[in-house]
């Protein structure tokens, strides 16, 4: 199996936690060096009252630096959950590369205005829009309603349920049913309609179903589950059809990425 990376946004979010998680200790560093030239400053002009008010204020400062620095040099909690994420959607992607065969593609990163699906996975047998989620919870899932219990080891409860929602307040479900729709119609605007099967993947080896009821897309918690859905697939795409497919994949997520304002 082939993989291709689109956009790299696990990477990108994690650098940016990095720089938050290090900011104040860069401020603190500049506010030395500012306080410093003062008293230098100070020194020269023979404002001996500011210079030693000075000196203790540097020192002070310094401290602050020294213990920011200390507290920066490990990652946050945040970051080790975005961590354990991006580890288990490069375990999936490998034990996907195990089992499928150069026909396949797996495309990571893909973006429309309806947001990014995490995976789209191209094959013989079909087009799976998969999107993944890494948490320790039971979910409970009617329609596009869903909500999920944080569970322990024992998969035990630790806590009530709450909608299992992202930033913009969609479920898992719509998460990857909305840019799959844009994606579909996309193709079929390009005569190359394909059916796609939208799929999340929960890849927490601890994430447990706890009821469903008319989901509006498969729901998996493994890959050996996914490659059993993709064995069952009906339907069938040629090697110039996968290429075509393959090729619009690319050019409608780089239209996209185009249009996207400059920060």
């Amino acid at each position: 199996m082939r993989i291709e990376v689109l956009s790299e946004h696990p990477e990108v979010m994690l650098a940016e936690a990095e720089r938050e998680r290090r900011r104040g200790v860069d401020e603190q560093l500049a506010l030395v060096q500012s306080l410093r030239e003062e008293r230098r400053k100070a020194r020269s002009e023979r404002r001996w009252l500011a210079w030693l008010r000075l000196a203790f204020t540097v020192s002070a400062v310094k401290r602050e630096a020294a213990r920011q620095h200390v507290a920066s040099a490990l990652p946050t909690a945040r970051e080790l959950t975005m961590m354990a994420g991006r580890n288990a959607e490069r375990r999936v992607a490998g034990e996907l590369a195990e089992a499928l065969d150069d026909e396949w593609i797996l495309v990571r990163g893909y973006c429309n205005p309806r947001g990014e699906i995490d995976a789209l996975l191209l094959g013989p047998r079909g087009l799976f829009a998969i999107e993944e989620k890494y948490r320790s919870v039971r979910v409970y899932i009617r329609g596009d309603k869903w909500t999920a219990e944080q569970i322990d080891r024992y998969g035990k409860s630790r806590g009530v349920r709450s909608p299992l929602r992202d930033g913009k307040g969609r479920s898992p479900s719509e998460q990857v049913n909305e840019p799959a729709a844009v994606l579909s119609s996309w193709l079929s605007k390009n005569k190359r309609g394909t059916p796609i099967t939208p799929v999340v993947l929960l890849t927490h080896p601890r994430a447990r179903i706890g009821s469903m009821e008319h989901p509006t897309v498969r729901v998996e918690t493994s890959v050996r589950q996914l490659l059993a859905l993709i064995d069952r697939s009906r339907y069938a795409l040629d090697a110039q059809r996968r290429a075509d497919i393959e090729r619009l994949i690319r050019r409608d997520h780089e239209f996209h990425q185009a249009k996207k304002p400059l920060r």
